[in-house]
């Protein structure tokens, strides 16, 4: 059984991180939710019973704004007033959390940035 992974993806605007999963998290296209929580919304979403507390762990992580979630990935967008550095440890938790007793490989990854050297000033 191939392990499982977490792609973390760093877009351009720093205010995301993009974590993409080799489980599937959720079974809808995508769900959206922000804080403060509304479990009564939460509920509706077809995101599971697993989904629903991952859900509930990465917004309770001081300075998560709002979360997306769709089958293969979660995408987080952290205030203005706070850091990565303060934050991404929380969200890693919660997704290995998620996998339960399989830990997972986690696994870095830039935004692509185009070869602009080729360009005349």
């Amino acid at each position: 059984m191939a392990k499982s992974k977490i792609v973390i993806e760093k877009p351009p605007n720093p205010q995301f991180r993009n974590y993409h999963t080799s489980a599937q998290i959720c079974e809808t296209v995508i769900a959206h939710f922000q804080r403060p929580l509304d479990t009564r919304y939460l509920r509706k979403e077809k995101i599971g019973e697993r989904g629903q507390e991952l859900v509930k762990e990465v917004l309770s992580s001081k300075g998560v704004d709002q979360i997306y979630i769709k089958p293969y990935e979660l995408s987080v967008e952290i205030g203005l007033a706070f850091d990565w550095e303060d934050i991404e440890n929380d969200v890693i938790s919660a997704l290995k959390k998620f996998y339960g007793v399989d830990q997972p490989e986690i696994i870095g990854q830039n935004p692509l940035k185009p070869d602009l050297s080729g360009l005349k000033e």
